[in-house]
């Protein structure tokens, strides 16, 4: 990914991502195998993540005091924002494998 980073945000809401198998389908039960991570998108007020691809490279949106950004964060653990020119929201919400991230935005003209 070639994505700058935004700076000067401080974290202020988490996301939890279970990293590992899915359910198990019958019972529901979650997996032994996998794991837990935080994202924590320096200055958000919001988190949600979406998408994770086999390269564990993650993708969601974070909001702020100034509208509702991307995020990608690499299997490192580094978190790199993004907005799409100008949106008030950028909404990614899958990853490929190839990197290629898909979703919306809104315009100042909310279409």
């Amino acid at each position: 990914m070639n994505l700058k980073p935004r700076a000067g945000r401080a974290a202020l809401v988490s996301v939890l991502v279970f990293l590992g198998a899915g359910l198990d389908r019958a019972s529901g039960a979650r997996p032994q195998a996998g794991s837990f991570i935080t994202i924590d998108v320096p200055g958000s007020t919001s988190t949600s993540a979406y998408s994770i691809n086999n390269q564990g490279t993650i993708v969601g949106n974070y909001g702020d005091a100034n509208g509702v950004h991307g995020f990608v964060r690499a299997s490192g653990g580094e978190i790199a924002t993004f907005d799409i020119p100008s949106s008030t929201q950028t909404l990614p919400v899958a990853i490929n494998n190839g990197d290629a991230i898909t979703g919306s935005y809104v315009d100042a003209n909310g279409a």
